[in-house]
């Protein structure tokens, strides 16, 4: 359901939808519109709340064990909500950024890195569910292979699968999985979740396992480097408790 936060993109769609229709509007006139929709008497009073929001605390915090990182984790809420019994892992964009450093293709990620002891010589598999509310450009895992120096064994995000790759605009749950080899240069494995660009995406049935030989691979390999640092041995809460 639509707040007033979400007025940036609500006076957007609102131009896109008239346009269609020929009726042309400026986005100080859409804006006008939808503040006066949501109760406020102009658009400067609502953008004046909405900048108090901005230097707010996000809603969630990171689950244990886990770090939030990106292009810009600051447009993003990341955490976790609690429903029932179960626990979800969140990233929402926060409604005070939509329209910003658009064309900078901004994403937030929720992720964990540990050390590639356990998977040396095999395969691993990152396994998640995911459902979303209106992405505009990607909602994903992902799962990165290192060696001791940062460079890039292996990586997968799904962005480039025809089938079963990232989820977009709004969807019920659905099950998506990465295999990576793990050759015996590798130092780290590094995964997570991300959101890019505009919506929220949800996650939960996290799972990081070994896999035999006949699980095929999915990756895209991407030469880049990173700082080595100490890392566990292991993953942890992968329910976000």
């Amino acid at each position: 359901m639509r707040t007033f936060r979400d007025a940036k993109v609500m006076a957007k769609m609102l131009s896109e939808v008239l346009a269609l229709k020929e009726i042309r509007i400026g986005r100080s006139e859409s804006l006008e519109i939808v503040a006066r929709q949501f109760g406020f008497e102009n658009w400067n009073v609502l953008a004046s709340k909405l900048s108090c929001e901005s230097h707010d605390k996000p809603a969630h915090a990171p689950p244990e064990g886990w770090f939030v990182g990106g292009s810009r984790p600051d447009f993003y809420d990341m955490g976790v909500e609690r429903k029932g019994v179960e626990s979800i892992a969140v990233i929402r964009r926060r409604a005070e950024t939509e329209g910003q450093d658009d064309a900078g293709r901004p994403f937030g990620t929720l992720m964990q890195s540990i050390l590639a002891d356990m998977f040396i010589g095999g395969k691993v598999r990152f396994t998640a569910s995911l459902r979303t509310e209106e992405v505009i450009s990607a909602a994903t895992i992902w799962l990165r292979i290192d060696d001791e120096r940062g460079n890039i064994l292996g990586f997968d995000n799904m962005e480039q699968r025809e089938e079963n790759g990232a989820v977009r605009r709004t969807s019920g749950w659905v099950r998506r999985s990465i295999v990576l080899d793990v050759p015996a240069a590798a130092k780290s494995v590094n995964f997570g979740l991300y959101l890019r660009g505009s919506g929220a995406v949800f996650a939960r049935g996290l799972s990081l396992e070994a896999v035999d030989e006949t699980v095929q691979v999915t990756e895209i390999i991407r030469s880049r480097s990173h700082e080595a640092k100490t890392l566990p041995l292991q993953p942890t809460n992968l329910g976000f408790s």
